[in-house]
């Protein structure tokens, strides 16, 4: 049997536009980027952008402000590095981050503010 495109790269594949900013996100996040070909970690020293725990990897931690619905989404703006005691859409109905949309998006427009990254981008 033929596997989709998706089902070749797994689940949770994303598109390169992701990739392309995640190292963008690790340095918004407060730590360093790595790599992608690294034998763990591919960024170390993160902190989470609501909360500021510290969760090392950015990894696993980035989570979409506004519901993810293609990879057109998948942008600077839109992404916020959270803990999982900030994310969980089970507890948090406003698009599964304890501080709500709109003071999300506050952050991360203030964060790309202070890390040079302007709308245009």
């Amino acid at each position: 049997m033929r596997k989709s495109p998706i089902k070749r790269r797994g689940k949770h594949a994303r598109g390169k536009k992701l990739n392309d900013i995640t190292p963008y996100l690790a340095e918004r996040a407060g730590g360093y980027w790595l790599g992608w070909h690294t034998n763990g970690a591919h960024s170390v020293g993160c902190q989470c952008e609501i909360c500021g725990a510290h969760i090392g990897d950015v990894m696993g931690n980035r989570a979409h402000i506004r519901e993810r619905k293609s990879e057109a989404d998948d942008t600077i703006w839109n992404l916020i590095i959270a803990c999982p005691g900030c994310h969980n859409h089970d507890d948090y109905p406003d698009g599964g981050l304890v501080c709500g949309t709109e003071a999300a998006l506050a952050i991360v427009k203030q964060r790309n503010a202070e890390c040079g990254i302007t709308e245009d981008e």
